[in-house]
């Protein structure tokens, strides 16, 4: 959090980025306070019960606004910011010169390096699924979903067309869903004409995926 790169003292505390009384929300929190259930939208008042020893800060719009733009300063190759805290970087063609895992984890450094701020990235195929992986590599770590969850994902979807136009079905409705081994699952659906060809619904399906 950027209140800890201001002040060391901070270090390893439960933090709670908010409204100061009862009646605000948390904007943001460590991930001491995560452990308790608490998240980003909660009342303040809900997150003190939950975490009695947390540290309760006001924000600093201006500060998040200065390091947000430091951090598409150094991004700036084709970076979207969707949120003053997230962004997303196209990292296409990165592949045939340096290797896009190897370029976005010097990148990472550099982020670090030149912000002081702790950073946490996904890498995979497509937004959803980056910042699905980024979730997971919070605190401050980078995780890559390798290619080869995009391969089952077409194979499931083979499969479940195939067992369509064998029973002479069809299907007006597409969910994928994926479940961690700690149980946290994400869902996406989507409405469709009603269908059961392969590439149709494979390009659905990795549209939400």
């Amino acid at each position: 959090m950027l209140k800890r790169l201001r002040n060391s003292q901070l270090a390893g505390k439960p933090l709670i980025t908010g409204g100061l009384s009862d009646r605000g929300v948390v904007t943001s929190c460590s991930c001491e306070t995560r452990c308790y259930g608490v998240h980003a939208g909660m009342p303040i008042r809900m997150a003190k019960q939950l975490c009695e020893e947390a540290l309760i800060l006001r924000g600093d719009m201006e500060a998040y606004s200065k390091y947000s733009a430091d951090v598409t300063q150094v991004i700036a190759v084709k970076a979207e910011s969707t949120r003053i805290d997230k962004h997303y970087l196209d990292v296409m063609g990165v592949d045939r010169i340096f290797g896009t895992w190897k370029w976005t984890s010097e990148l990472h450094q550099t982020i670090m390096r030149e912000t002081g701020l702790p950073i946490s990235f996904g890498l995979s195929v497509n937004k959803t699924v980056s910042k699905i992986a980024t979730g997971q590599a919070k605190p401050n770590g980078a995780l890559q979903v390798l290619i080869t969850l995009n391969n089952l994902l077409v194979a499931m979807t083979e499969k479940l067309t195939f067992m369509l136009r064998q029973q002479e079905k069809l299907t007006s409705c597409i969910t994928v869903k994926i479940r961690y081994a700690n149980f946290t699952t994400y869902t996406q659906q989507i409405m469709i004409p009603y269908n059961a060809d392969d590439h149709i619904l494979i390009r659905k399906a990795k549209v939400l995926f």
